[in-house]
Parts: C-alpha cells; structure tokens; sequence
C-alpha cells in the first residue's frame, strides 16, 4: 500500500499536479528534499482566463509550470492502482451535483483503474475539454482502501449577462440576447461560448462585414458577467492610384472625384465586401477602366482601421475617324471625327 501511495504521489509530482516531498525520519533529510523540491501550482483566482481560439492550450488553464525532480521523473510510467476517486469543489456552486458528474464522466479513470502519467495527462485535457471548469488539480491521498485520487475542481459561474462593446456596433445588443437567451441562468459552458461566438461572426460574415472580429473576454468574473469585444473592421481612408501598362504608378487622366461618386464605400464605414463588390462593378460600367486592383492595408495608426487602395488601369477612351470622299457636286471632300468619353478627365462624351 505504502508503495504504490509512493507511485502516485511521483506520478502526479512529474505531471506536475501536486508538490512531493519525501518524508524522513531525519529532519536534515526533510528539510533537503523540501529545498530539492519545486512544485507544481494551479492558481485558484476569483476569475477564469478565456482565451481567443484554443480553450485548452493557450490562456484558459490558469497554471504555472516548473521542473520536478529527476527521482520523480523516473517513476513517471509507473502502473499504479487507484481504489476511490472523490471529486471536489463543486459543494457551493448552484449547479454542484450537475458539474461534478459532469467531472467524473468526463473521466475515463475509475475505481479499479490503473494509472500512469499519460492516463492522467489526458483525464485532465478531458475535464477541461468539457468545458464547465476553469481550474482542476489532482491529489493522491491514503483511504480505507488504498490510493484516493481526489479531483480538485474549479466550475465556470453561473453565466447572467452578454455584453458586446462598444455599444455602437451593427450588431444589436437584443439580436445578441436572443442567441444567448437560452443559455441565461445555468452554468457557463465555454464550448457553448465559443459556438455562440462563432453564430456572431457568421451573422456578420453572411452580411458582407467579412473582417469583423469578435473575441471573448480575456477574463470572466465570478459574477457570470460575459463581455465580447467586436472589431468591425473601420475604413480609415481610400486611397487611389493610377497604374500604366509597366505596372508603375503614373498621374491618371480621370478626375479622383469621377471615380469616388461612383464608390458607396466611404471613410468612416464598417468594411463590407458586398458593398465594395458593388463599387468596383460600377466602376468598370463607366468603361473608362479596364483593370481594376483592390487591396486592404492595415491602419498603423490605429489597429482596428483598415485602408482600402484601389490601383486603377486605365484604358483608351478617344477615337479619331476620318475619310475621303468624292461627288459629281461636291467634288473631293473629307471628314474628321473625333469622339472622346472622358473628356478632361471628367467622363463627358463627345462627338
């Protein structure tokens, strides 16, 4: 019994769940291994880290990892049998008995089961994976009947409110609340979090607002209180250029104001592509253009603006016709046409 708590207790120390320190007699010995020692810390904090794309391998898990012993190493693969699991930390939460099912489900270990390193690495990314708990950490501890593996959980709060800031977006505070409506009054799922997320930014996506951006927070409080940060992609500035057939910039003929009436897309607008498609579709309508580049720039001076630049070919709009004629009446004569459809750059037609 005393030998396989000694597996345990190295088992977990190298995963890096729980401090070992190995008791002896001697108090010199004792106090040399507390010194030896480093442990392994889960941080209980009054707020959860969310992250931005990977719920489990980023920010999420609120830990601190150091290096442990190398006599602990040593018994990392060790088969080591568990007798009883109890899981805690669900007792005060609204939702307890719920979340700590949820925990012991999401476990493949089992009283009887057999456990090394490797099993217990993945029974955690699975409690996590879940998506109810912000915090969990292993323990080995004596019971009646061998190694008790106690399972310290931390469970998301009860979630109250959806925020989205700012305020002004195009998307509605209401239309989020119907999304999140169902979802009000019951403990926070970060994987349901991120699927909601995901509706936003497809609502968005289906619209035209193809850059918008829509994050979760990067903590949430224990009072439930959820906040989404949305950028929807600002147009800063349009910035156009006259390209020639040696693809180097050159001072073009049409007037800037011809082609900017033409745009809906204006500085100080949310970005949408559907709109721009629309522009650049006018644009060759005219028939002054026959080459039409568009390019989004980032705004160095302000993260959450983009410049679009349009590089414009543009293409012959003058004619000249003339002929040679004769007549019993007349005699010879000739004639010289001249049509032009931009005529000073300002996309009059002449004849």
């Amino acid at each position: 019994m005393n030998n396989h708590q000694l597996k345990i207790r190295k088992i977990l120390t190298s995963f890096g769940m729980f401090s070992f320190i190995l008791a002896a007699s001697n108090i010199d010995v004792y106090s040399r291994n507390l010194q030896k020692n480093k442990s392994f810390i889960i941080k209980k904090s009054t707020e959860a880290e969310l992250p931005s794309s990977n719920f489990y391998q980023e920010n999420f898990v609120d830990t601190y990892l150091v290096d442990n012993l190398e006599d602990a190493n040593s018994d990392s693969d060790a088969n080591v049998l568990i007798s009883e699991i109890v899981i805690e930390g669900w007792e005060d939460h609204p939702e307890g008995r719920k979340l700590e099912l949820a925990a012991y489900d999401s476990m493949s270990i089992k009283p009887g089961s057999i456990v090394n390193n490797q099993i217990l690495k993945q029974n955690l990314d699975s409690i996590y994976a879940s998506g109810w708990f912000s915090g969990v950490k292993f323990k080995a501890e004596d019971g009646p009947l061998g190694v008790k593996l106690v399972v310290k959980i931390i469970p998301n709060p009860i979630l109250q409110q959806i925020t989205i800031k700012p305020s002004n977006t195009i998307i509605t505070q209401k239309f989020v609340n119907k999304i999140f409506d169902e979802y009000y009054g019951s403990t926070l799922n970060l994987n349901e979090l991120q699927d909601n997320i995901n509706t936003i930014k497809q609502w968005y996506e289906d619209q035209g607002y193809s850059i918008a951006r829509v994050a979760g927070p990067k903590r949430i409080s224990e009072n439930g209180n959820v906040q989404l940060n949305i950028d929807e992609g600002i147009v800063s500035e349009i910035q156009i250029r006259f390209i020639g057939a040696d693809e180097k910039v050159r001072k073009g003929k049409t007037k800037e104001w011809v082609i900017r009436r033409e745009l809906q897309t204006n500085s100080g607008m949310v970005f949408n592509r559907k709109t721009l498609e629309s522009d650049i579709k006018r644009l060759y309508a005219t028939s002054l253009f026959n080459d039409i580049k568009v390019s989004l720039k980032p705004n160095s001076q302000n993260s959450k603006q983009i410049i679009i630049a349009l590089d414009i070919s543009e293409q012959r709009t003058g004619s000249l016709t003339g002929g040679v004629g004769f007549s019993n009446s007349a005699g010879i004569f000739g004639q010289l046409g001249l049509k032009e459809s931009n005529a000073f750059g300002r996309a009059w037609s002449t004849d």
